[in-house]
């Protein structure tokens, strides 16, 4: 995977963000009326100008195939992944890299599958919520030592084979 680069998101994606959103509440649409109940075009615009506001607090990065927003949060660090064709992806490989480039190689981070209640799936985006520290562990997961292999092979099971660094 090639190294990120951090960018500054350009106005026109911003501008994309509006355009689509002020059209898509204008058209009824019942998920985006569920996210934004505003009563009229004015609140969505006020809605829209304080989502975007939010945005701008990313620090984003780019490669040849992912952009990643980073956002940290006291001792958190979310990161927002999606593939530039945004098409769907979910290369456990790729994301532990991508972990490792832009939080680090020891800290630890997860990804949440959570209650239905609290879904959030509007498109191929993915997130990692990650702790800044590289001393400190998530309750859960294996201890003990690395074991990485892309050659063992225990009652049938296969991995691809691991790129080289």
């Amino acid at each position: 995977m090639q190294p990120f680069k951090r960018v500054e998101m350009p106005e026109s994606e911003y501008d994309a963000i509006r355009r689509d959103v002020l059209q898509r509440w204008k058209s009824k649409d019942p998920t985006l009326r569920i996210l934004i109940p505003a009563a009229g075009e004015d609140a969505v615009r006020a809605w829209l100008e304080h989502h975007i506001e939010d945005l701008r607090k990313d620090v984003t990065y780019v490669n040849n195939k992912y952009q990643v927003a980073v956002r940290t949060s006291g001792d958190m660090i979310h990161l927002s992944i999606r593939r530039l064709d945004r098409q769907a992806c979910h290369d456990w490989r790729e994301f532990q890299q991508i972990k490792n480039m832009l939080i680090g190689p020891e800290c630890e981070a997860v990804e949440l599958y959570p209650a239905e209640s609290r879904l959030v799936d509007g498109a191929n985006q993915y997130h990692l919520w990650g702790i800044k520290d590289p001393t400190k562990r998530l309750p859960f997961g294996f201890n003990g030592d690395r074991a990485v292999s892309d050659t063992l092979s225990i009652a049938g099971s296969v991995n691809r084979p691991l790129r080289k660094k």
